[in-house]
């Protein structure tokens, strides 16, 4: 007889994580003997959760000693919910560990060395610029499992209708945005100004302008003359987002194009899947196309993009079954149901699983192949900007520094600078000088005051991460 899985949802109050919750409530005996692994996620939708807990079984049949406790969370409450686990003293397991608190927990000795897995698999193996080690001792402690990186979405009919040319530089971005907006109750764009998701829709301006927050060796950078482009930019595009959207929720951008109610979005992958199985007649007028935003389509070739990692805390029970785990979940077969379980949006880390995706026979991936394409070769050109502080060189090279930005938590917060500066643009009339200079400056005493109590060291200059020799 087929041994019941131990697994148990534990978070999102839906009737998914309820159902889940319940398949357990008959677990056998045994279970109470079993070393029992927390394991907190944001891939909380229905498709990512019914792999996770078919993977998760196989796992538990092959090693019936160990039972994952599977979490489910949103990208929303993922970090509170983190925060309020270690001022609690609560046992933390393998968890989805948001970039910006890396270094806070880093530093405050409350993640495991995860070093011993990429050796057992193999660093070539990665893509490169994914694992991200921490400069200042070498080691690693956030494993990789998935990247995404941010193409460029546009409503090919419209253009098309209004006369206009495909999306790739600013200014006819700009022209597009003007043009559309307000035509059949459609905004010209998905560029917005809000606490969750504008600064991850900025930065992409912001470097291709040749500009940066700080450099690798921790100094300003946000006060260079790209810089101030890229909001003078980024802030009259934002005039044509819908309004209301300077307090969307990480996932309304891609909500407002499935719904046809804006004509571009720079996004991560999973717009397109959530287009592409959810809003069949959107996806049939789309096109997705690498993001060139920047004055002329110049600047280096570099978007947003992030490394989805996961982490085991110093307080877990059972640290060899918690990384052997973590091993059996991001490699081979494991890794690539994984990323099946929303193509495109996951974009495994591991070159040879990616390659795997592409060939799968599955209806997106066949219908919008061409889609994931473009997401997966962004990956080979993502940056991320609490993850690698100083990527954009003063000569405007994109040379990613895999340097995290100590302060992150204080400047990328749940009140992000730049969020606030745009906000105080458009809500509340501040000329785009005034706020671009407020910000310049709440960069500067952040950074100023986090080094006055922590003290900065540069890592070393000449230091290169396994995998990037």
């Amino acid at each position: 007889m087929k041994r019941q899985s131990f697994s148990r949802a534990w978070g999102t109050a839906s009737a998914l994580s309820l159902a889940v919750a319940l398949a357990v409530a008959a677990g056998p005996a045994s279970a109470q003997d079993r070393k029992i692994v927390p394991f907190l996620t944001a891939e909380s939708s229905p498709e990512a959760v019914t792999q996770l807990l078919g993977l998760i079984e196989q796992f538990e049949e092959a090693n019936p000693d160990i039972g994952i406790e599977l979490q489910l969370t949103s990208n929303d409450n993922r970090g509170p919910r983190i925060i309020n686990s270690v001022s609690v003293g609560d046992e933390l397991g393998i968890f989805e560990i948001e970039r910006r608190l890396v270094p806070d927990f880093t530093r405050a000795g409350y993640l495991l060395p995860l070093d011993s897995i990429v050796e057992e698999i193999g660093v070539d193996k990665f893509i490169p610029g994914s694992l991200l080690y921490w400069p200042w001792d070498g080691n690693l402690y956030q494993f990789t499992s998935d990247l995404s990186a941010a193409t460029l979405y546009w409503r090919k009919d419209l253009f098309e209708e209004a006369g206009l040319a495909e999306p790739d530089s600013y200014e006819r971005l700009l022209e597009a945005s003007q043009k559309l907006h307000g035509q059949n109750n459609v905004s010209g764009n998905a560029f917005e100004a809000s606490n969750r998701g504008g600064v991850q829709r900025f930065v992409t301006f912001l470097w291709q302008n040749c500009g940066d927050f700080y450099t690798k060796d921790g100094e300003m950078a946000f006060d260079r003359e790209g810089t101030k482009q890229a909001v003078e930019d980024y802030a009259e595009l934002n005039k044509y987002a819908p309004d209301g959207s300077h307090s969307w929720g990480s996932l309304d951008a891609v909500n407002a194009f499935a719904a046809g109610r804006v004509a571009m979005a720079l996004f991560p992958g999973r717009l397109g899947y959530q287009v592409g199985t959810k809003a069949p007649d959107i996806a049939k007028v789309t096109g997705n196309r690498e993001a060139r935003v920047a004055r002329g389509g110049e600047g280096p070739r570099v978007v947003y993009g992030a490394v989805t990692s996961y982490s085991i805390g110093s307080t877990v029970k059972h640290p060899e079954e918690a990384k052997r785990f973590l091993r059996f979940l991001f490699t081979g077969k494991p890794l690539l149901d994984y990323a099946m379980g929303v193509p495109g949006h996951i974009a495994p880390a591991i070159k040879e699983i990616q390659a795997e995706m592409l060939e799968q026979d599955n209806p997106y991936i066949k219908e919008h192949r061409d889609w994931v394409e473009t997401i997966l070769e962004a990956t080979t050109y993502f940056n991320a900007e609490a993850q690698n502080m100083g990527s954009i060189t003063d000569q405007c090279e994109f040379k990613k520094s895999l340097v995290p930005m100590p302060w992150s938590s204080r400047v990328m917060g749940r009140e992000p600078i730049t969020s606030k500066m745009f906000q105080t643009i458009a809500l509340e009339g501040t000329p785009v000088g005034d706020a671009y200079n407020a910000a310049v400056e709440s960069f500067q005493t952040e950074m100023e005051a986090w080094k006055a109590e922590n003290g900065w060291e540069a890592p070393d200059p000449n230091w290169v991460p396994p995998g990037m020799q």
